[in-house]
């Protein structure tokens, strides 16, 4: 409100879970760096997604093939691990965009994504 945006506690709510990717209810710097350092996210976030199917599309892998190193014990990665992931494929994008795009495919804000959420999200190649 400070900020003259007029918006309903919902729609701030939306915004604030959206910038807390730790999920834990308290925005830090950092995450409030890593949202607005990326100018454009949306774009940003399709632009990625694009080039993760390309890469797998080219190099002929499932999510499975191309995430499995990076999987804890229980298939999933967190932030780290998908973002080393990402980088290894060789795709051109600094830390804060692949922040933005983990936010974004990590609908329940628990920090961890699952192949199926990968899948879900439209990362599988066509």
């Amino acid at each position: 409100r400070d900020l003259g945006l007029e918006c309903q506690q919902s729609e701030l709510e939306a915004i604030f879970t959206t910038l807390d990717s730790s999920g834990n209810g308290i925005l830090t710097i950092n995450e409030i760096d890593q949202n607005f350092s990326v100018s454009n996210p949306r774009e940003t976030v399709i632009r990625l997604k694009d080039e993760i199917r390309g890469y797998l599309s080219g190099h002929n892998k499932s999510l499975k093939e191309a995430f499995g190193l990076f999987l804890d014990t229980n298939a999933q990665l967190n932030s780290n691990a998908f973002i080393n992931a990402v980088q290894s494929f060789g795709i051109r994008a600094t830390e804060p965009e692949l922040h933005v795009l983990f936010s974004s495919l990590d609908a329940k804000h628990s920090n961890i994504l699952t192949l199926t959420q990968l899948e879900q999200a439209g990362l599988a190649p066509s």
